[in-house]
């Protein structure tokens, strides 16, 4: 007993200490017990075909699945789209909002979807943010009622019953309980919480994306010499490669990015090529966008027999084509010490050491419309590039 109680004492002090990940520290006291006799072979291994756990960790990788495709961040950003301006109607939707995703995401996973989104929608509302972002976290915990999948101890309280010879809980059962106090909590905070919630200030409002994308667009002339092509049926670049014909080397083009024109889930071709790379396969009526002088461009099309789609790119179709929930945007200044001080690179040419993509540049305030740039420190870019990179 005393082995035990020391075994115990010390997973919780490290368990409280941080310095080490949870699972490490589980592990370890797991082996201890075991090393110590406390537990035998069976019993130390019980647990990773415990079907609590199993479902535990299922229930995860669901929810970080959905909030890497976007779907949690979709979904609070329709939320605070129908509230618009009104900050009661504001409360209600981020409130119930989070309470209804929570029963399908763990909470963290809500709370970090809407938390930017509901920073945003106060501040365009007119009230401040600390006055919605406590409704968003008590409606995420309280949605945690509604589902067997919405909060662990459900499915272990479901799981007790079955080991002992009783039914469970089926997966909606628990939102006999769960959906009317997720009612009182909304109703709470609506007419008497809202009174009552902190009035902290915050000196700078959030960066507007939309804004900032758009002002980086016009600075840095992200559009110009930027064109859309198709792959006609008789062009042969129908199933190369983007490396087999050298477009930067021999055209002075940049392909930026490419749609596919027969999409499949089941045959994992995506929708788009964010960022292209020399082992990207040209396929038939798949559109390229691409950047380079209007001569070489014209030169590229009548030799490879492409179509030309005679759509000007607008700030918001270029802020559509160029960031998503894969690819983002960022402005960076060119230090004097730099690797790239004293290079010359194309603008859209895609940079495999740094996963990055050129797409603008200034320098002295004034954008860049060279096709080649000689990089000089000072010099501002406008890099495209996965959210990781």
């Amino acid at each position: 007993m005393i082995v035990l109680l020391v075994i115990l004492s010390i997973t919780i002090a490290l368990f409280i200490w941080g310095k080490y990940p949870p699972d490490v520290v589980a592990l370890m006291s797991m082996l201890a017990l075991y090393m110590t006799g406390l537990l035998d072979m069976p019993e130390t291994l019980s647990g990773f075909s415990n079907p609590t756990v199993l479902m535990i960790a299922a229930l995860f990788i669901i929810g970080e699945g959905l909030a890497r495709t976007g779907w949690t961040a979709l979904a609070g950003k329709k939320f605070v789209s129908w509230a618009g301006k009104s900050i009661p109607k504001l409360l209600v939707i981020v409130t119930l909002g989070s309470g209804i995703l929570s029963g399908f995401v763990s909470n963290t996973g809500t709370v970090a979807a809407l938390l930017p989104v509901t920073v945003s929608a106060a501040w365009k509302a007119g009230t401040l943010p600390s006055k919605l972002l406590m409704p968003v976290a008590f409606g995420s915990n309280t949605g945690g009622l509604l589902t067997l999948t919405g909060t662990p101890p459900n499915i272990i309280v479901s799981n007790a019953l079955k080991e002992s010879g009783l039914e469970g809980f089926s997966f909606f059962e628990f939102a006999l309980m769960g959906m009317p106090l997720l009612l009182i909590a909304v109703l709470y905070f609506r007419y008497v919480g809202y009174r009552l919630l902190p009035k902290h200030k915050m000196e700078n409002p959030p960066v507007n994306i939309d804004s900032e994308v758009h002002k980086w667009i016009a600075n840095y002339s992200i559009g110009h010499n930027m064109y859309r092509l198709r792959i006609r049926s008789m062009s042969q670049l129908i199933g190369s490669q983007i490396g087999d014909w050298e477009f930067e080397k021999k055209y002075n083009i940049s392909i930026m990015r490419l749609r596919r024109r027969h999409p499949s889930v089941l045959k994992g071709t995506p929708p788009f090529v964010e960022l292209p790379g020399s082992e990207t396969e040209m396929r038939y009526h798949d559109i390229i966008t691409v950047k380079g002088e209007s001569n070489d461009v014209d030169k590229m099309i009548m030799e490879f027999k492409l179509g030309v789609i005679p759509k000007e790119f607008k700030p918001s179709e270029l802020k559509k084509e160029l960031i998503n929930q894969e690819v983002g945007m960022v402005e960076m200044i060119v230090t004097p010490t730099s690797f790239f001080v004293g290079r010359t690179l194309p603008l859209g040419k895609y940079l495999n050491k740094s996963g990055i993509q050129l797409l603008g540049a200034s320098r002295d305030g004034r954008p860049l419309a060279d096709k080649n740039i000689t990089i000089k420190a000072g010099d501002a870019f406008v890099i495209r590039g996965s959210w990781k990179n």
